[in-house]
């Protein structure tokens, strides 16, 4: 499997794509404490399968990105200020991580993103989940870790393939407690 590692020093706003990032690239991983944008190359490399971006002051993403229709992995974390509203279809996606952003809502490409097996949104403003949350029926791994939830959202009690729930540092009552240890059989 042909893989890049884009690394830059603090201070570094950017890299030469064509340098780091071969056409033949199925997983990348982009690790830039300063990086505010991505070249728009991601055309380039369209079977790219797995991208991990680690950029916390990552403000966009580029045209191309939207247009990975082969992504199965994507994980991005601490990235607070970054748009993820766009038209994209990410049918494959199967990981998705979106972790540490405080994400007050889920971009709405997630609708059409049906094959998730893991979702993990730890560390966000969540309160709610849209309805077509309930669509993801592979869905075997959620966590919700340290958001704004009081109560768990019907969508999840849809989920007949979730193995694995983790809801911790939310705000939940004794008693929206008690339910969820009796639906989920998990204690928070």
């Amino acid at each position: 499997m042909t893989s890049a590692l884009v690394k830059l020093r603090k201070g570094k706003k950017d890299f030469d794509w064509d340098k780091m990032v071969a056409p033949s690239c199925l997983r990348l991983e982009i690790i830039a404490p300063s990086l505010e944008a991505i070249p728009d190359k991601f055309f380039q490399i369209p079977l790219l399968r797995s991208l991990e971006i680690h950029a916390p002051e990552l403000k966009s993403l580029p045209a191309s990105f939207f247009e990975l229709k082969e992504l199965e992995l994507l994980k991005v974390k601490n990235s607070l200020e970054l748009d993820l509203e766009s038209e994209a279809c990410f049918e494959k996606l199967k990981t998705l991580q979106l972790a540490k952003m405080k994400l007050d809502k889920l971009p709405s490409w997630m609708d059409s993103a049906k094959s998730l097996e893991v979702l993990d949104l730890h560390g966000n403003a969540l309160a709610d989940l849209p309805s077509y949350f309930s669509g993801y029926q592979k869905l075997k791994r959620l966590n919700l870790d340290s958001n704004l939830f009081t109560s768990l959202p019907w969508e999840l009690e849809e989920l007949k393939s979730l193995t694995h729930l983790s809801v911790d540092g939310n705000q939940f009552s004794d008693e929206e407690k008690l339910r969820i240890n009796q639906v989920f059989k998990i204690t928070v």
